[in-house]
């Protein structure tokens, strides 16, 4: 007598303790790998960190051990991750209380630690400390403070810009520098304790627009993603203000309050001008939404509240119009992840005898160009879907479209998406956020850098899509789930 085929047992996924242990130590290695591997060649570190900061940065060529150790400790880190939103879109997946308690495990490493991956926040704070002396970081660069500590701990590249960041972010750089009683490094760690405030705020905003079941998925694309962590939590980037804010405004006008929204989204574009694409939308689903006898009232009331609001943003610090003249300054990076430069090679292609400066600019209006036209879709058909799912991709347009493409610009449109998406979708943004986690890692060479990011392609696509790293052949897994058990045979 033939027994039935034994099915093959479901392949299982770690629980919450082995993720947040195992999570947690990768953090730690990646905060004293980082650590060691120092700042920027070009610039000395603030402080030591309580012996966690190298005072300079180390050349891979000579000592690729923190970097290895950094390469290594970020991909556990991103694997558990990873197996953890998997979890969920398998349905056997982690409660809200269990995520917020993985993010708070895997952050505390990064809490304590030096600022990791970037050291733009000495720039925030240079800048505060121009507001603070009464000077204007939009006519005045850091370079004009008097040289020390501070000034040295900015990237040369922002050395002698200026500011580009709205007035209520020169603000929050002026209180910061206040608050530490004119301490650089007090000023970093107000700084970040803001940041800290900020994901909080952004766990809630997603707790308010998600519903129970899809809730821990959400929140492990937003508050426990290493994306975030690294950015916000450790590099104290002002990503983690201006997303909190633009998705409060974003609750504001679901809850039916769509003024405080407008007023909202007007402030977290006056940290970042992107999240004023959270006004348009705003403003047009509240034009839509209104009979045409009423319509000439409401556009004078929705233009009131925005130029109220501003009025009241620019008077916060002196020249609070300023930083209009210095929009382009994030454009004089290089990075050749961004699809602007992959049109840039293109073009070069066509046009070989064209300078290298004259391809570049094409491939970024090329790319700025397409961006214009996908968002004046989004927002023309703005009522066919939710207005965080036009928020969220109008945003992550403008992000991979940008002249420059870091990977902390991600998450201006991964916040919004997060509330929205389900389903693969949301694995391919977490994929694609892994695969940002990785893109031009301190300590790396360059044959190293694109070794790790192309393996964590390969983890990525594992993890998600449940693979085995090696499959078995597909003989063999039918023969092994026919072989009779002893207690199945008479």
């Amino acid at each position: 007598m033939h027994a039935a085929p034994v099915p093959l047992a479901p392949r299982r996924t770690p629980g919450f303790t082995p993720l947040a242990v195992v999570g947690t130590l990768a953090a730690c290695v990646v905060m004293v790998a980082g650590g060691q591997i120092g700042p920027l060649t070009n610039t000395v570190a603030l402080s030591d960190w309580f012996g966690l900061l190298r005072k300079q940065g180390v050349i891979p060529a000579r000592d690729p051990l923190p970097g290895a150790l950094l390469d290594a400790a970020l991909l556990v880190l991103l694997v558990c991750w990873l197996l953890a939103l998997r979890r969920g879109h398998d349905g056997r997946g982690l409660s809200a209380r269990e995520v917020w308690a993985l993010a708070g495990c895997w952050s505390a490493p990064l809490l304590i630690g030096p600022p990791l991956l970037s050291t733009d926040v000495f720039s925030y704070v240079a800048q505060g400390m121009l507001a603070a002396r009464g000077h204007s970081p939009y006519t005045a660069s850091p370079a004009t403070l008097e040289w020390g500590p501070t000034v040295e701990a900015v990237p040369a590249i922002w050395l002698f810009q200026r500011s580009p960041y709205g007035p209520l972010a020169t603000s929050i750089e002026r209180l910061a520098v206040l608050v530490s009683g004119d301490s650089p490094l007090g000023a970093v760690i107000a700084l970040r304790v803001l940041a800290v405030a900020g994901v909080v705020v952004i766990g809630l905003g997603v707790t308010a627009l998600v519903s129970r079941e899809r809730l821990p998925a959400a929140l492990l694309l937003t508050v426990a993603n290493p994306l975030l962590l690294l950015n916000v939590v450790s590099a104290v980037h002002f990503e983690g203000v201006m997303c909190a804010v633009m998705l409060t405004a974003v609750v504001a006008a679901v809850r039916g309050r769509p003024y405080v929204g407008l007023m909202l989204g007007c402030a977290a574009g006056a940290v970042k001008w992107p999240a004023l694409l959270v006004v348009f939308a705003i403003a047009l689903e509240m034009w839509h939404g209104t009979a045409r006898h009423a319509l000439r009232a409401e556009v004078a009331r929705i233009a009131g509240v925005v130029v109220a609001s501003w009025l009241v943003l620019s008077v916060m610090v002196p020249d609070g119009w300023g930083w209009l003249r210095a929009l382009g300054t994030p454009g004089l990076g290089d990075t050749s992840i961004a699809p602007s430069a992959w049109f840039a090679h293109l073009f070069a292609r066509v046009l070989p005898s064209a300078a290298s400066a004259d391809l570049s600019y094409a491939g970024r209006v090329a790319a700025l160009g397409m961006a214009l036209i996908v968002i004046c879709y989004l927002l023309v058909t703005a009522p066919r879907r939710r207005l965080a799912e036009t928020v969220g991709w109008g945003l992550l347009l403008v992000a991979l479209l940008s002249p420059v493409l870091y990977p902390w610009y991600l998450l201006w449109g991964l916040v919004c998406l997060a509330t929205v998406v389900h389903g693969r979708t949301t694995l391919w943004l977490a994929g694609l956020s892994a695969v940002m986690c990785t893109t031009a890692l301190p300590g790396q060479t360059a044959a190293s850098g694109i070794a790790i990011t192309w393996g964590t392609v390969v983890v990525a696509i594992i993890c998600l899509t449940g693979a085995r790293v090696v499959p078995w052949p597909q003989g063999l897994r039918r023969a092994s789930a026919s072989v009779p058990s002893a207690s199945a045979t008479s």
